[in-house]
Order: structure tokens, then sequence, then C-alpha cells
């Protein structure tokens, strides 16, 4: 458990928020500045969300492949920003030993940008490539046509997000709006910083002081308040199309502890549980998914913003009036002894579970768990106000159950340790037990792949994955290839049981699970570069789809055929032996055959043409020798801030611009992906062949100290013990799957500079082959 939030303000009015946790393998800082896009001048719509991309331009001192992004991805970790309604968040992870060099380039990038008006008309076409993509996206539309709902004088029916249209960066009046609205708001009386590691608190304390002093004084500005949400106080606006149920409920004059009540009720809400509201409309056969959220929050209003997948457009009136009978009904049973208690443990787990990025980000948002007598109070504000709304006619009296207790909170029962452990399923020894923290991963191959099964287990998941995230444990199932993985990764003590249940759900399919695969929803559309990532493993395992057989024909088919292997980290053997003896399927004790590689391109396009150009592109290595694993990384990482800044900054192609390394099945590769709105594919995949041709020429320049630094970061990160157990399990699992001994940073020291040259002639050569998937037909006449 973190200690108790450290707080203190700075002479120049920073506020700082400690957060120490010795568990944590990693450090995160989070910036919150109390400006937003419903701050700004009216003349000027989207200034907020602009000035947040122009401060990632750098600094005099720090900028470009010195700056900030460049730094954070070098170093393996992870970055972003949010610009929303009445704040301005800035955050970012990093390992220990790059941390205070982190947070010297965020304070440093927020206190003195440039602000360079040539700069700025270049990132303004990258903010309107957003604009267009954000506007064309599904869910955005969707959540536009809702707010539509909202009063007209309300900021969030606006326009704030910004293009080429709203940013008259030329003109005069726009640079000083834009001069001013900085100087305003970014100070230090209008900052909070969140810091969150495993260091002592005075070492942190004293990087908050030495690199939070840079900003200038100042005092919190005022915010102004909005007008009411609804003309109507009782107004419901609602949103049902394409199977899918979004519906409104506006809050006002809410008091103080009204953000903790509105955590405590969208657990309760959305709870999976039988008895409550999700499990009436799957037994109803209404809806077979339901989730709640705060779409919106500022001083004494909310937003509280439900969602509901619908089996048809007629399932609406019925799922409205289910929604107040059971609120009607938690509003006389909230209070109730054993539903705070176990709120109160679940918030406990949820904490010991938190990431230091996480942990960093929560603080900010000062809520107090558990619900507090005053939080109590607030509830019941929001209870009556909603229930205000009800203008609905049926369902009113249903019957309703609180849930049971979750049971992986309960303690479980030890091991008997009379079952082996099945040789397929190896427990690492990489990761020391008597931790926390564990995981376990799980994978059949099946002769055929077969989605619609694959999406029923995940139907049938829904529910204890829901549990089982209470309980501190993730869990996901993937289906990659002619393979499905499972993945568990949390707190070891309800892992196995979290486990034991899943296999249960999986393996024994009843007569409920048949219906969910017969009446499945439509996928709903997702942005096109998504839709490629998601596709990319299937792709790269040359998936064999069967799709024309009977559902209990192909059930039974694809376990026959099934055979399993897996691994797990952070447990004794002794604890999983029972759980190995429950996994369906033929264990593969020896692994399974990796795929020649294939020299050349190949196309694949996936999903509709789109609007916007969408182009993924997945490089192997040759081998999956760990040398070869080791070289390739590092050419990744040596090629990373180039590739943004070219494609990015200098062609000004999108603003989905990214490379990486990836690893799929074992296999090491080089990932580059662009999302365009103004070019063709044929373009695009210049671009990036012409990118990737450089390379030998760029290694070739890269002097001898600049190799051994770029090798130094990278092999920083990987060291095991400075690990999540998420990326441990990732890492493990991955060499298990190659077959080769664990990649670790003493791999990547000893390459020499001839090692980055060979891989980048490798990469050009297309020795690995190329992997290509894009919203559109091939063309280049590649081989499909």
């Amino acid at each position: 458990m973190p200690s108790t939030p450290h707080t203190l303000v700075l002479p120049n009015g920073l506020s700082v928020i400690l957060q120490h946790a010795p568990r944590l393998k990693r450090c995160a800082a989070a910036l919150r500045v109390a400006v937003g896009s419903h701050d700004v001048p009216a003349a000027w719509p989207g200034l907020a969300h602009f000035l947040e991309h122009l401060f990632f331009l750098g600094t005099e001192r720090f900028a470009g492949e010195n700056g900030l992004m460049a730094f954070v991805q070098q170093h393996g970790g992870q970055l972003n920003a949010r610009t929303s309604e009445r704040h301005t968040d800035f955050f970012f992870e990093l390992p220990g030993s790059s941390f205070e060099a982190g947070l010297q380039r965020l304070c440093e990038m927020l206190a003195r940008p440039r602000l360079n008006v040539t700069e700025q008309l270049r990132e303004r076409e990258v903010l309107h490539a957003e604009f267009i993509a954000w506007s064309r996206d599904d869910a955005a539309r969707r959540q536009t046509k809702l707010f539509d709902g909202l009063a007209a004088e309300h900021p969030l029916r606006a326009f704030h997000a910004g293009n080429r249209y709203s940013l008259a960066v030329p003109n005069p009046a726009f640079q000083q709006a834009l001069r001013e609205f900085y100087n305003q708001y970014y100070q230090a009386g209008q900052m909070t910083l969140s810091l969150s590691g495993p260091q002592p608190l005075e070492e942190l304390q004293h990087l908050a002081t030495v690199y939070g002093a840079q900003f200038a004084s100042g005092q919190r500005q005022p915010q102004h308040t909005p007008p009411r949400l609804l003309n109507e106080p009782e107004q419901l606006p609602t949103l049902n199309e394409a199977g899918k149920l979004d519906l409104l409920i506006g809050l006002e004059n809410l008091p103080e502890h009204a953000p903790e009540a509105l955590a405590y009720l969208l657990t309760w809400l959305a709870a999976p549980q039988p008895g409550g509201l999700l499990a009436h409309l799957q037994e109803q056969r209404l809806g077979s998914a339901l989730s709640a959220q705060v779409a919106y929050q500022f001083g004494s209003q909310a937003l509280l913003q439900i969602s509901a997948d619908l089996s048809s457009a007629d399932a609406a009136n019925d799922t409205i009036g289910a929604l107040f009978s059971w609120l009607q009904f938690f509003q006389g049973h909230a209070s109730r002894p054993e539903l705070r208690q176990e709120f109160a443990q679940l918030q406990q787990r949820h904490q010991q579970t938190l990431g230091a990025l996480e942990l960093a980000r929560n603080a900010l948002e000062l809520t107090t768990p558990p619900l507090s007598d005053e939080g109590l109070e607030a509830l019941e504000v929001i209870l009556t106000q909603s229930l205000s709304k009800d203008v609905s006619t049926t369902s009113r009296h249903l019957a309703w159950a609180l849930p049971p207790a979750n049971p992986f909170l309960q303690p479980r029962p030890a091991p008997t340790g009379k079952a082996l452990l099945a040789s397929a399923l190896q427990v690492s020894d990489a990761v020391p037990t008597g931790q926390e923290e564990g995981a376990l991963t799980l994978r059949w191959r099946f002769n055929t792949a077969h989605e619609p099964l694959l999406r029923m287990s995940l139907s049938r998941l829904q529910s204890l994955a829901g549990q089982a995230r209470q309980a501190g444990v993730d869990v996901q199932l993937l289906g990659q290839g002619n393979d499905w993985v499972l993945r568990l990764q949390g707190l070891v003590e309800p892992l196995p049981g979290v486990a034991e249940a899943a296999l249960r759900l999986i393996a024994n399919p009843d007569e409920k699970a048949w219906q969910l695969y017969r009446h499945e929803n439509p996928a709903a559309a997702i942005m096109p570069i998504r839709q490629l990532l998601a596709a990319l493993p299937d792709v790269v395992m040359n998936q064999s789809q069967n799709a024309d057989a009977e559902p209990q024909t192909a059930w039974n088919d694809l376990w026959a055929s099934a055979r399993w292997d897996g691994m797990a980290a952070g447990f004794e053997a002794h604890e999983l032996g029972e759980l190995s003896v429950g996994v369906p399927g033929q264990a593969a004790n020896k692994g399974f055959p990796h795929k020649p590689i294939k020299v050349g391109v190949r196309w694949r396009q996936i999903g509709p043409i789109n609007a916007e150009s969408a182009l993924l592109l997945f490089c192997p290595a040759p081998s999956t020798l760990v040398e070869d694993q080791a070289a390739w990384r590092l050419l990744g990482s040596f090629s990373h801030a180039a590739f943004y800044q070219r494609l990015r900054v200098e062609l000004q192609l999108g603003y989905a611009v990214f490379s990486g390394v990836k690893q799929i099945d074992g296999q090491t590769g080089l990932l580059f992906g662009v999302q365009s709105p103004n070019q063709t594919h044929a373009e695009l995949f210049v671009h990036l062949r012409e990118f990737i041709d450089g390379l030998p020429q760029r290694v070739a320049a890269l002097d001898e100290a600049a190799f051994v630094a770029q090798a130094k970061a990278l092999a920083d990160q990987f060291t095991l013990e400075d690990q999540t157990i998420a990326h441990a399990a990732e890492w493990l699992w991955q060499a298990h799957l190659s077959g080769q001994p664990l990649m670790d940073g003493q791999h990547i020291l000893k390459l020499p500079k001839a090692a980055l040259a060979i891989a980048a002639q490798q990469l050009k050569a297309r020795q690995g082959g190329w992997f290509c998937l894009a919203n559109g037909p091939d063309p280049l006449d590649s081989e499909q």
C-alpha cells in the first residue's frame, strides 16, 4: 500500500502531492493546470488544446530528439497529455534512473515554451488532421449527438477541439490572446504536481522543490460557473441507434463530497453480480453490456452517462425503466453496512494494484475512499435528483437484490499440494516469489480459428472479469491467429481462484452461452489505425478460419484439437498444481514450431476503404535468435525519434504517427504506423520505404559515443528486477515463445555498432518479410 499522500505548497504557489510506495518499480509525475477548453476566449475555440500541443515542441535547451517525448520513449516510459473541460493534465512514467531528467524536461517545457510562429503553423496542421479524424470517429459523433440534448448555452455544446480555421496563427490578435492565456493560467498558483515512486518522501520532495520552483509565482484564477446543464430539470437526453443506448442524467447543486458518492454509485450500478441491473438486462435479453461513467464534472455540476448494448431498438424503453427501478431500489439500500464495507475493500484492493502513473494521476482527483458519512448524504442528493427524471412507464416494480459478496475478496483455502503440475505449464524462477503480484499465461493452439466462439467466451468472461478486477486481478482472453491466450496478472492471493473460475467458464458453455452466440451484436466501428492494430496478430500468424461449422460441432472440434502450454511468474509450483488439472485440451510439453519466414511484402486490406488512409507496417527480424532480438530492439530505439520527426513534424502526414518494437508469437520486429487525411496508401508506403531505406546511412553517421549512450539507455530498461509484473510476464512469455534465452540488458551492451548496421541492412532488404496492413487495396501488386 502507498503511504498517505504528503502535501505541501511551494513558495511560488505550486501545490505538490507526494506518494511513497516501496512496491513500485517505476516513478511517475502528473501535473494538472486548472484551465481547460471551457476557459478559452470565445473568439479562439481550441486555443487550450493547441497550447497543449505547442508545449511538446520543446524549449531552447530540450527540443526535438532531446525533448520530453523523445526522452521518455527512448528510456522505455510512457507519456501523454489531455485537455479537459476545466483542467489540462501532463503525465509520464519512467524508470527511477531517468525520472529526474524527465521531470526536469516536463517542468521546463511548461515554464519556458518557445511558442515560435513558424512551429505553430506546422503544429496547427497536425491539430487539424487530429480534428478531421475525431470528426469522423463514430464514438465522437455519438457523443456530440448525445450532448445536443443539453442546454444550448452550456459550453459542452460548443466546439473546442480547434482546427485550421479556428486558430488564426498569423493574426496578431490571436498571438496576443495565446500569450495572455499562457501567462494568466500557466503559473504556479494554477498548478498541482503529483509525484509517486519507491523513493523516500524526502527525495520526492527535493525533486518537486527543485524543478517546481521554475514556474512563475501566482495565485489561483477563478473559473466561471457554467449555466445549467439542462433547460428542463426533468429532461433525459438519450440516443438510441445501431443497437446502443446512451442516456444522460444532469446533476446540479451537488455538495462537496459528490465525487466519492458518484464513485460508490457507479461501482454498484454496473456490478455484474446476479440481482443487479446488468444481470437483469442479460436474463431478459434486453442487452448484453452496461457501462456508466461521469462524462463531465465541474464545481457543483455533474453529468452521469449510462450506456447499454441492446438486443434491439425496441428494448430501449424497458432498459430505461429497469434503470430507474434499480435506482429506486438502491436508494433504499445504499447505506447498508455490507455494501459500504465491501466498497472499502474494493478501494483498498484498487490502491494495492495501481502502478506509479495511475497512483500519481489518481491523487489529482482528491476523492476520499471509502464512502464517508458526508459522501452518503451527497449520494442521497444524487439519487433524489436522478429519480426526478424518471419518465419511464415500465419496469417500475422489478425484483432486485443486493449483489452477493465478491468471492475473490475472501481468503482462498491453501492448496493441498496433491496435484502435480503439468510440464506444459512452466513456472519461471526469474520473478521472486513472496511478492504481492504474480502472472499466469495459458495458450491454446487449434487447427482453425473461430472468432464467433471466441467472442462467446469473451461474453461469458465479462462478469467474472469485472469481479476479478475488483479483487485486484486483470483477466484477458485474446485471439491471435489460431491461438487463444488467457492472461491473468495481479495480486497473488486471489489469482489461482480467478484462473480456475475462468477455465470452467471457457471450457463448459451452457445454454445461455449459445444464446449469446446467436444474438451477438455487431462490433462497433473503431478508428482505422486501431482496427489494423487489432488485426495484426492474425495476419502475422496466418489464421485459418472455420466459419461454416455449426456452433456446437465447431466447439467440440475446437477442444478436441486443442493443445496448450503456459507460464507462471511469482508463484511456487505447488500453488498451481491443482489449477493445471483443469486446463482443457492436451498439454503440449514441447511447445509449438515456428513457421518459416518469407522474404518480401505481404499486403492485407483490413476493413472498408475510409476517408482517411491508415497503414501499418510490421517488419520481423530474420530470426528469433536472442542476438537478432537485441540488435533489432536497439534499431527500433535508435529510429523512433527520427521517424516521428520525419513523418509527423516535417512531412505532417497526420497526428497518428508512431513506431516501436513489437513481439508477436516470440518474433521480434519493428512496427510503423500512420493514419493520414490527405495521403494515399501508395504515398504513405513510399514515405515509410524511404525512411527505412535511409536507416543504414543514419546508422553510419552515428558516432561511437552516441551509440554507446543509446545502447546504455535501452539496456537499462531490460533489468527484470525493475519491471512491473505485467512487463516481466510479457517479457518471459515472449522468450518462451521464441524458444530462446531471456534477452536482457547485457545482450544489448555487448552489441558492436556493426550489429546495428547489419540490422538496418536486413530491415531494408526485407529479410524478415514485411507485413503491410491497410484500409485500402494493394497499390503495389505485392504478395497477398
